[in-house]
């Protein structure tokens, strides 16, 4: 699913319609390439983050990348985005902001 926090304008185009573009000339082409080497970027990193960091890292970093997400989303979406509960992302707040303190 996708769902749009904000006003958007959403084109919809076939199969057909997306390939002939890439396919039409190099630039296209460079542009297919580009944004599919975007993909795996950030999906591999996705994936390290989960081996490399534990949930309160993990937090950190996406409020360190996405500030003004926080907003925007429910909680329970951030949860879901790191890979946690909402309950154990309530939990790292209150340890944060106890930090903080």
């Amino acid at each position: 699913d996708i769902q749009v926090m904000e006003k958007s304008r959403m084109y919809v185009i076939t199969f057909e319609q997306f390939n002939a573009f890439f396919d039409y000339n190099f630039e296209n082409q460079r542009l297919g390439r580009r944004a599919n080497e975007e993909l795996f970027i950030n999906i591999y990193d996705r994936l390290l983050d989960f081996y490399l960091y534990s949930p309160e890292e993990r937090y950190v970093r996406f409020m360190k990348k996405y500030p003004f997400l926080k907003d925007k989303l429910p909680m329970k979406e951030i949860a879901s985005f790191i890979g946690i509960s909402g309950e154990a992302l309530s939990r790292i707040r209150k340890r944060l902001l106890s930090k903080n303190e």
